[in-house]
């Protein structure tokens, strides 16, 4: 028998589709259905489904004639239950308590130091922009997973996502959140939009700001954003992260359906076998089986991975005036061969609260690997390491 197996997750917020089998789906916590008017029934009809995946917060109802059977499944979910809150601060105050002043004093310096610009892409964007800002991303996304010495999914379908999105933008039912530094985009992350919930689906930022903790920052801009227009949910989906657990007023566990046709003997026999495989999967998952098996394999066969970023290591000490002898001319960091110095200067904005434009830096002669940035009110000597 055919048998139809899905993300259910992914399928409804980035496909923006839901198999003919469901006939609504409820809010959990509160009142009211999903508006589905914009969800198409593209998947073939089938008499039997097996959909991973179907956050819990929301109720899923199967048509007349079909038999649910849900399967919990060992997979966290995050998300923000928002109805209970009217500000951005009060939520963080609920999530953070007294640690709050750290997020508000990372965006505090952050609009202290740069020309910073928020930009929310919902319904008007050209080609021109969105091509630039994908592209943004993608350098950003195959920086900080070559720093994690990590793989992305995304990034290996990235030409799908490519050609898919920009439609999806100009219909509402996608959005770019954009944190510009003069013109220049800096932390982006692209959404899909399902009724009342934002789904964050993927976010990255300039890894040489990541004093500032720009992934704070683009959560609590976001989810500015969803309590100013009425949402219910901020959604992060799975993958258990820290900063997703310190975000999430709502970890929830997953559900697995199997959705089969009632009367057809066939799909009650391979609706149950189904039923019986997944309930060991899970059984197994819960006891960490997968974990396991790969640590044996990795003794029996280890592969290291190797990643070719290399941290840019330097130290800073107090400017001194008898150095100031040994000083060479200015030196332009924003381009060329200097660029390795950004990281350590914006390093030196956060700590001294001084803003980018005050910023001068020289190279100190005689020594090498070794520089000077002068600020408004503070100056240091950076030495680098080999």
């Amino acid at each position: 028998m055919k048998k139809i197996k899905l993300n259910l997750f992914l399928n409804l917020f980035q496909n923006r589709s839901l198999p003919p089998c469901y006939s609504n789906i409820k809010y959990t916590h509160s009142s009211g259905c999903i508006n589905l008017e914009n969800v198409n029934n593209k998947t073939n009809d089938s008499n039997l489904y097996s959909l991973m995946l179907a956050p819990s917060y929301l109720d899923f109802h199967v048509k007349d004639g079909y038999f649910l059977k849900i399967i919990k499944q060992d997979n966290n979910g995050y998300s923000s239950w928002l109805d209970e809150f009217s500000t951005i601060n009060s939520y963080v105050k609920f999530c953070f308590k007294k640690n709050a002043k750290v997020i508000f004093k990372r965006l505090k310096r952050l609009e202290c130091c740069f020309d910073i610009e928020y930009k929310f892409y919902h319904g008007t964007i050209s080609f021109k922009d969105y091509e630039a800002i994908m592209n943004a991303l993608k350098i950003m996304l195959e920086k900080r997973f070559e720093q994690r010495n990590d793989t992305n999914e995304m990034l290996l379908n990235w030409e799908n996502i490519f050609n898919s999105t920009y439609d999806l933008i100009v219909k509402q039912q996608a959005s770019f959140y954009v944190i510009y530094n003069k013109n220049v985009p800096i932390g982006i992350s692209l959404q899909y939009h399902l009724d009342r919930v934002l789904l964050s689906y993927m976010s990255s930022y300039d890894i040489d700001y990541q004093k500032f903790g720009l992934g704070n920052t683009m959560i609590y801009k976001q989810i500015e954003w969803c309590i100013s227009n009425n949402y219910k949910y901020f959604e992060q989906g799975y993958f258990d992260l820290e900063y997703k657990r310190l975000w999430s007023n709502n970890v929830y566990k997953f559900n697995h359906h199997v959705v089969y046709k009632k009367g057809v003997i066939r799909a009650f026999l391979y609706g149950n076998i189904e039923i019986i495989k997944l309930i060991i999967k899970e059984f197994l998952k819960s006891k960490n089986f997968k974990a396991k098996l790969k640590k044996v394999k990795h003794l029996i066969n280890p592969k290291e991975k190797t990643s070719s970023y290399c941290p840019v290591k330097y130290r800073s000490v107090d400017f001194v005036d008898g150095d100031g002898k040994n000083i060479l001319d200015i030196v332009d960091w924003k381009k060329g061969d200097f660029r390795f110095l950004r990281k350590a200067i914006y390093d030196f904005l956060y700590s001294n609260f001084e803003k980018v434009d005050d910023v001068k830096v020289f190279k100190i002669k005689y020594l090498p690997m070794t520089f000077k940035i002068q600020g408004k009110n503070k100056s240091v000597k950076i030495i680098f390491c080999n």
